[in-house]
């Protein structure tokens, strides 16, 4: 498993724009408990309010499998997710 530790300082930047993204979101929360009491370790605040979280929360699911690291474009996670996913059915 790849680890890498933040420095605190990075923490506290990360902690401090996630905050604030729940006080404009208040659902990062209720996302955030979700995800580390699945094993989670930081949640790290999206850049602007996410639409789809409500959706997520409601909807969303636990799935399991072999986990395969596969290096894709930076900064662009909902394309590279979407990408997998179209090229599952190939």
């Amino acid at each position: 498993m790849l680890s890498a530790r933040m420095t605190p300082e990075r923490e506290v930047l990360l902690n401090r724009r996630l905050s604030e993204a729940i006080s404009q979101q208040p659902e990062l929360e209720r996302l955030k408990e979700l995800l580390l009491n699945l094993g989670g370790e930081f949640l790290v605040a999206p850049p602007k309010p996410d639409q789809d979280i409500p959706m997520l929360l409601e909807w969303g699911f636990l799935m399991s499998g072999p986990i395969m690291l596969n290096v894709m474009e930076s900064s662009s996670c909902h394309r590279n997710v979407a990408s997998v996913w179209i090229h599952l059915d190939t």
